[in-house]
């Protein structure tokens, strides 16, 4: 099948384009940065159901006359063809309230591009109009699987600087990427001798539990250690796996899930977590820390003892912004304590989940 960014590109340039000329001329911009398998190049055949289809979104210059974006969406509804490489360029919001394909009316399709200014965009999508001057709580508030769409969404024309936009975000300011591998460390250490403190107790769902959630911890570790975001839960292990580490990795992780013992899932994960450091160290951004596993206090439980991986990182960030940053603890991102999506989605409440690193 035809990949949805490859058709949106093809609709730009064959279908759309030549009437946004007509009606705004060359200055704008023509992109898919706001979200969807499709982005992400793992959309597939089961994706069509919904959002899917020849769509785009249009940027014009924040100074336009309101009158062209009227204009251009009547322009739109009057020219567009009914179909476009077999697909119907006609959409209807279901029930749910979401875009799905329909059959439309000649001179009357319903598209789907989204006709815009970046500001405009932004603020519905991250609840920013700009971001410039970001803060490090504007970077923190921010979901990884938003930032990954708008910094590698692909740009089909640029006119008003989505390209600019998607160079700044490419991936985080120094100091948060130090302060967000530390906090996953963090993670790390608060729960890893639990696999083992669960099992001896008879509790062996709760070690399987306790496992599951920490191998999510090491997974977005390696994406930051590898600068890159991770996408939302859909595709997280999909895309972990195209990661430089996902297959040394995943083999590891895959080992801890199906221990059929707490001993087996302990020394699997003690492999992860070493494993995770052998590429910390390799990063050398600060002194190297011994990967050795080792006792948990006098308890019999093995454990890689992560924490002394943040205590390096802190180490390394000690000028007066990281110091604010970290405050009392360093509780991480939004990515970090929360996986509920209607928190993940909550563009008005972002702006509070900032002011936590004031």
């Amino acid at each position: 099948m035809v990949k949805g960014a490859d058709l949106s590109r093809l609709f730009y340039t064959d279908v759309v384009r030549p009437i946004v000329l007509d009606v705004v001329g060359d200055a704008h911009s023509a992109a898919m940065i706001d979200y969807g398998s499709e982005i992400l190049g793992f959309d597939d055949e089961m994706s069509k159901d919904h959002s899917w289809g020849p769509r785009l979104q249009v940027f014009l210059p924040e100074d336009t006359d309101k009158k062209l974006f009227d204009e251009l969406d009547l322009a739109l509804r009057a020219r567009l063809p009914l179909e476009f490489m077999g697909y119907s360029t006609s959409f209807i919001i279901d029930d749910e309230g979401v875009r799905i394909s329909s059959a439309g009316n000649e001179g009357q399709v319903d598209h789907f591009v989204l006709i815009s200014t970046l500001s405009r965009f932004l603020s519905r999508s991250v609840g920013l109009a700009s971001i410039e001057g970001m803060s490090d709580g504007d970077w923190l508030s921010l979901p990884s699987q938003k930032l990954l769409t708008l910094s590698t969404g692909p740009v089909f024309h640029d006119r008003v600087g989505i390209l600019s936009l998607q160079s700044d975000l490419q991936f985080y300011p120094d100091r948060v990427w130090k302060y967000l591998m530390a906090c996953q460390w963090m993670c790390l250490s608060q729960e890893e001798p639990f696999i083992g403190r669960t099992g001896m107790t008879g509790d062996d769902l709760g070690s399987r539990i306790i496992a599951s959630r920490l191998v999510q911890h090491a997974i977005r570790l390696a994406f930051l250690i590898e600068r890159r975001y991770a996408p939302y839960s859909k595709w997280f292990g999909t895309a972990f796996r195209n990661l430089s580490c996902g297959e040394s990795l995943g083999s590891k992780i895959e080992r801890v899930l199906s221990a059929s013992d707490w001993q087996g899932r302990e020394k699997a994960f003690v492999e992860v977590t070493s494993l995770l450091g052998e590429l910390h160290n390799d990063l050398e951004i600060t002194e190297t820390v011994d990967i050795s596993a080792r006792y948990f206090h006098d308890r019999p439980f093995q454990v890689l003892g992560c924490e002394r991986f943040m205590l390096a990182l802190k180490s390394v960030s000690s000028d007066s912004k990281s110091a604010k940053l970290w405050g009392a603890s360093p509780i991480g991102g939004i990515d970090t304590f929360s996986d509920s999506t209607d928190l993940l989605e909550d563009t008005d409440r972002r702006s509070k989940i900032a002011k936590l690193f004031d």
